[in-house]
């Protein structure tokens, strides 16, 4: 008997993504209007096939990936460990975040005396672009992995609460990518949104990823239409959207209901997904996916000490003595602190490089007390979010 031969089909779409998609045909002789779920939808099929499909089975793709996260902080002091382990968990590359209610840190200026510096919240493997507001609450703020090639842009800043940081892009026009909050909704914010836009227009060909908290809850995105109240200022954001060819892509609500927090793209081909997961305040997280290869800066490796194997009996006899001289002298001049801090830093440092074993590393994204218990009750979270999302529709 002949044994059965399979080979495989090559140039058919013959991937169904569903069980519903069985009874949509894959070719059709008229063309069929779609919206921007289902482009993302297909897209993200075929890159998950052309991932299958490498002529090389042993060559590691390079990262093409681009996940973005767009929150409402509502108070990022006070959710700290929250905030961290919203990041350790869904490991974004870039954060668009607004109502940090931070204070004193401006784009392009040195942070007041009474600022709240950025070490004091955020983790030390992101760039931190802020837009403090001058007042309580408000606030944005741009996070990027410190491996991605970013710069603010503070030109293109206006006295509305935005950020702007640019990303290079391998292969392809830049990426600008900005982060605005509308706490009410009136004709000054969308002022200040448009003069911004028309400022980053200006400066440059790249393409822009807009996300926030616009607070525009009326807007039917899918026919670019307003219902309800403030008829003059929501329909004012979607003629902004029209004129800088601004595609919102998300259409899942964030909060109770309402679609406040949107995502607007220039180039709606590099979307892959848009989801929501469960946020640190009472809105919604979104996750978007793009497909592009930015330029990654080759972490600098740090010294790190292995204390558990420190020879502590040879560093006591050898730690630094300054009492000595610093008793000689009745008087010491400012010169002389200087001096004497210097020689027991150096002596400090020569007996920890020459008594404890160190080793060089890398920058550590993970958090320490996140272990495996946590990281299973953090996927459970997030299966029981994704049932209750399914029930409620």
């Amino acid at each position: 008997m002949t044994p059965n031969i399979y080979e495989q089909i090559t140039g058919l779409d013959s991937t169904m993504d569903s069980i519903s998609s069985v009874f949509s045909p894959l070719k059709s002789s008229s063309p069929k209007s779609g919206n921007i779920s289902s482009h993302i939808k297909t897209r993200s099929s075929i890159n998950q096939r052309q991932s299958h499909l490498s002529s090389n089975p042993y060559e590691i793709p390079a990262k093409t990936n681009l996940h973005i996260m767009t929150i409402n902080c509502r108070s990022i002091k006070d959710k700290r460990q929250e905030f961290e382990t919203a990041l350790h968990y869904l490991k974004p590359d870039i954060v668009c975040a607004t109502e940090s209610w931070l204070k004193g840190v401006k784009p392009g200026s040195n942070p007041t005396k009474d600022a709240i510096m950025s070490r004091e919240i955020f983790p030390p493997n992101y760039n931190i672009y802020r837009n403090d507001r001058g007042t309580l609450g408000g606030g944005v703020f741009v996070l990027v992995e410190k491996s991605i090639a970013s710069v603010e842009q503070p030109s293109l800043i206006t006295d509305g609460e935005i950020e702007w940081v640019k990303i290079k892009v391998k292969h392809n026009k830049d990426l600008l990518v900005g982060s605005f909050y509308m706490p009410h909704r009136d004709q000054k914010h969308l002022n200040e949104l448009q003069k911004s836009l028309e400022q980053a227009r200006a400066n440059g060909n790249t393409n822009v990823v807009l996300a926030g908290d616009f607070n525009c809850p009326d807007i039917i995105w899918d026919t670019a239409t307003a219902l309800g109240p403030d008829r003059e200022i929501q329909p004012g954001l979607v003629d902004i959207a029209k004129s800088y060819k601004l595609t919102q892509i998300h259409t899942v609500p964030t909060r109770e209901g309402n679609l406040l927090e949107v995502v607007f793209v220039t180039n709606p081909t590099l979307v892959k997904s848009t989801n929501n997961v469960p946020g640190i305040s009472d809105h919604d997280i979104i996750i978007t996916d793009l497909e592009t290869k930015v330029h990654h800066q080759k972490r600098q490796p740090r010294k790190c000490y292995i204390y558990k194997k420190a020879k502590w009996n040879h560093i006591n006899m050898h730690r630094p003595n300054t009492h000595t001289r610093r008793g000689q002298r009745k008087t010491s001049t400012r010169v002389e602190v200087h001096q004497l801090w210097d020689t027991f830093k150096n002596q400090l440092q020569n007996t920890m490089n020459t008594k404890i074993p160190n080793k060089e590393t890398r920058s550590r994204n993970s958090i320490q007390w996140i272990k495996h218990k946590e990281r299973k009750m953090l996927k459970k979270k997030q299966r029981l979010y994704k049932q209750a999302r399914k029930i409620n529709k």
